[in-house]
């Protein structure tokens, strides 16, 4: 275990030490001796994700939390150590998920939805099949995995076929577009609406130039991206587990507004970066009904890209109630 210790100035002057706990490398660290009578030998200590505090005991989202960071982390190490072996050029070819998205989205009348700030997602099976999904297939299997509330995802209005897909561009205050393949891989995106502006008595009004986004525009789009992988696992690969993937691109320096969600932000929560990508993983057989909370840890880690640090999934969790019954 590292640690770093550090004193800090207060605004009124003030000294105060802060201690930082470096996150472990490769696995979780137990403790390895007592400690009066709070630290007790062989327990695992975590940050509660509820309130300020270092506890023994992990919620299951916490847990699940843990284990996918020393997943992930075992996994970095594991192809680093195939790179420096010569396996390299194997392991960053293009995958060909990536490769349908990029095909799909060069095709000329793709630019629109590309060529400015956009949400966008792609869910598919973890493992690759070109043909996961018959063709004359994928229809109903687009009918069956849709998601059905004020809007629908994705638009089936008007659907038009390619030689290994389905495919729609809807255009108008709803713009979007979207690809079902046949590998089971599905692709959206969905440019970002430019005519909402700051919250009335929260920060930023009457600054030119700057674009926001209220929060529950991506909220409701990641959960309904959640809620169709889900459906779409179960119809077409319900025994493997399905990636749900979402991004936020070309969105520097737009800023977050609460927008009649409760009260308006007090403090200014611009996106730092450019592009934002997080993955979550839905384990075979996953419950359609616990898409919420996959959608809320999605969204949570968005915002804390915006500096909102005191986003929490019970937070992402009470925008969702507010959104839509059905959630």
């Amino acid at each position: 275990m590292q640690l770093a210790v550090a004193e800090r100035a207060l605004p009124d002057g003030r000294s105060v030490v802060v201690v930082e706990v470096k996150e472990f490398d490769l696995v979780p660290v137990l403790s390895k001796r007592a400690h009066q009578q709070n630290i007790h030998v062989g327990r695992l200590y975590t940050r509660s994700m509820a309130k300020a505090e270092t506890s023994p005991q992990q919620t299951p989202n916490e847990l699940r939390e843990l284990l996918q960071l020393a997943v992930e982390k075992g996994v970095r190490a594991y192809l680093q150590t195939a790179r420096n072996v010569g396996f390299g050029a194997a392991l960053d070819a293009p995958p060909p998920f990536g490769t349908e998205r990029d095909t799909y989205l060069q095709r000329a009348d793709s630019q629109a939805y590309i060529d400015c700030p956009r949400l966008m997602a792609w869910v598919h099976p973890v493992h690759y099949r070109p043909d996961q999904i018959e063709y004359e297939s994928l229809q109903a299997t687009l009918n069956g995995s849709a998601v059905s509330a004020d809007a629908t995802l994705p638009d089936l209005r008007s659907v038009e076929r390619g030689a290994t897909y389905l495919f729609g561009n809807t255009h108008g205050p709803a713009l979007q577009t979207w690809a079902l393949f046949q590998s089971g891989q599905f692709l959206l995106v969905r440019p970002l609406p430019t005519r909402f502006g700051p919250d009335p008595g929260g920060v930023g009004a009457g600054e030119g130039g700057t674009h926001y986004l209220p929060l529950s525009l991506p909220v409701h789009f990641i959960t309904d991206v959640a809620h169709f992988a889900a459906r779409l696992q179960q119809r077409v690969a319900p025994d493997q587990p399905f990636s749900v993937s979402v991004s936020l691109v070309d969105a520097q320096g737009w800023q977050l507004t609460a927008r009649k969600l409760g009260r308006p932000f007090l403090h200014e929560y611009a996106m730092a970066d450019d592009n934002w990508t997080q993955t979550e993983i839905l384990p075979p057989y996953f419950d359609e009904g616990q898409h919420k909370p996959v959608a809320a840890e999605l969204a949570r880690q968005l915002f804390q890209r915006f500096g909102w640090k005191n986003a929490s999934k019970e937070v992402v969790a009470s925008v969702q109630d507010s959104l839509l019954d059905r959630y």
